[in-house]
């Protein structure tokens, strides 16, 4: 979230452990789904993957998993087939490169 101010402010996390075990619906944009969240279960774990997605995100340019349907976008995360391809992602240190796998 971008406030009026222009200060970035990461919203949302928590919700995976409010909701932690079966849940009826995801909740948030797909493409920061942790795998669990296509099996409709939620783990607290899956904050610290959507942190990762925004880690990618922030420092790329771009999504890690992208596709033209749910499902392709649904099974590159349940794989974890992130981008690696990306030019910024290549220029990323080894350190980082590993922090984000």
């Amino acid at each position: 979230m971008i406030t009026s101010d222009d200060l970035v402010k990461l919203i949302d996390f928590g919700l995976a452990e409010w909701a932690v075990g079966e849940i009826e619906q995801a909740a948030g944009s797909m493409f920061y789904y942790a795998p669990e969240t296509f099996k409709k279960k939620s783990v607290a774990q899956s904050d610290i993957w959507s942190v990762g997605v925004t880690m990618y995100k922030v420092l790329t340019g771009v999504l890690p998993f992208d596709g033209e349907t749910r499902g392709e976008v649904e099974g590159k995360i349940m794989i974890a087939a992130y981008d690696v391809e990306n030019e910024k992602y290549k220029e990323l240190s080894e350190e980082c490169r590993d922090l984000l796998s």
